[in-house]
């Protein structure tokens, strides 16, 4: 059995290598990159202010003002600092801190699983002849890495999907406070805005038709990214819900959106309506689904919260094309890339209507509109 600290630096350093370039990149929520040495910096220069398509751009200003300095203060105290160096080493050692604290059995379930899942990465983008050419030592070795994680789950009664989340949990915690102070001060692309605006309209479509009644959900919601383009959409505060694994993310959700829902839990799991008689007119994945461990029961999941005639909006800006190189740099975090309309039909998801079909990875119509799939309850 493994020692609480067994776990080996290059599982650590996949995991941050994946978390920085989140940080850094878009991945749920994109910013362009700025010369700023921190994020003091970012503040004086003005990032996020009146005029720019920024993050918070649509709030107004005196509260903007407020959420900016309060964001730039958590995250110096977060990190022990502002710079981007800081930031970095400080989040390293959060993975670090949590990764060592976890039961013994989760420490040999990861360092197996981030040898299966680098392993199939692998293997995934070899030619047939390629895969027909693996040793038998190889492919023994492989095998045996499965079966001994298959007698964990069985022996600790945890799944695959349980361990999937704690490397989401885990990963986004540490990163909350920064990823929520980069958002206050930083530019979101106009093209990429856009995008987010028009997943929107369709959220807003379901919940405006329901009147002051009409309530969505946000899922997998961060520290509330959506909210300033779902009230500029026409949605009121207070008909805005979000949930979220991550309760640091949580957290940053609910000090900087008063008024509006979040509750930190496993959608698939724990996540509940706790107005179940009413449900939702419109649920939406923004950048998250690929972060779930199931895609057609995340779907399903949606599904059954979703009111009569409801709409269900899955997104990504920046287009398949972008998961999918996730996938290939971190399978540990991403899993698999967004599903195609052929995938989406064949998931055979009762009582969903696909009405907006997603573009074709790598085609024209992806670089122009990103990801967008929109189904309709009937």
């Amino acid at each position: 059995m493994a020692s609480r600290r067994s776990i080996p630096a290059a599982l650590l350093l996949l995991l941050v290598a994946g978390l920085i370039s989140t940080i850094n990149g878009f991945s749920s929520r994109q910013m362009r990159s700025h010369s700023c040495a921190n994020l003091t910096q970012c503040w004086s220069k003005g990032f996020g202010g009146e005029g720019r398509a920024g993050f918070g751009a649509k709030t107004p200003p005196a509260i903007k003002k407020a959420n900016q300095r309060s964001a730039v203060k958590r995250a110096q105290k977060s990190y022990g600092g502002a710079s981007a160096r800081e930031i970095a080493q400080a989040t390293q050692q959060k993975i670090e801190n949590e990764m060592m604290n976890l039961p013994p059995h989760y420490q040999m379930a990861t360092q197996l699983y981030q040898q299966l899942q680098t392993r199939n990465a692998h293997v995934a983008d070899l030619t047939v002849l390629e895969q027909a050419g693996l040793s038998l030592q190889e492919l023994d070795g492989a095998k045996r890495a499965q079966d001994k994680l298959e007698r964990l789950y069985l022996e600790y009664d945890f799944s695959e999907n349980d361990l999937h989340n704690v490397f989401q949990r885990i990963t986004w915690d540490a990163s909350a406070d920064a990823k929520a102070a980069k958002a206050m001060l930083g530019e979101m692309p106009k093209e990429i805005s856009d995008r987010v605006d028009r997943a929107c309209s369709y959220v807003a479509d379901g919940v405006l038709a329901a009147g002051p009644s009409g309530r969505c959900l946000d899922v997998g919601c961060g520290y509330g990214v959506l909210v300033p383009h779902l009230i500029e959409s026409g949605i009121a505060l207070s008909q805005i819900y979000g949930v979220d694994l991550s309760t640091e993310m949580i957290r940053n959700a609910r000090e900087q959106h008063r008024g509006a829902t979040f509750e930190a839990a496993d959608f698939l799991e724990e996540y509940q309506d706790l107005n179940d008689e009413v449900g939702f007119d419109s649920i939406i994945f923004c950048c998250s689904l690929h972060d779930l461990p199931d895609l057609p029961r995340s779907l399903r999941k949606a599904a059954s919260l979703l009111r009569s005639q409801g709409n269900l909006i899955v997104v990504h800006p920046q287009g398949a094309s972008h998961v999918t190189k996730q996938m290939k740099s971190n399978p540990v975090m991403v899993k698999r890339g967004l599903p195609n309309a052929e995938e989406l039909r064949a998931m055979k998801l009762e009582g969903l209507e696909l009405q907006i079909e997603p573009t074709k990875e790598g085609s024209r119509e992806e670089l122009e509109r990103g990801y967008l799939a929109v189904f309709r309850i009937i």
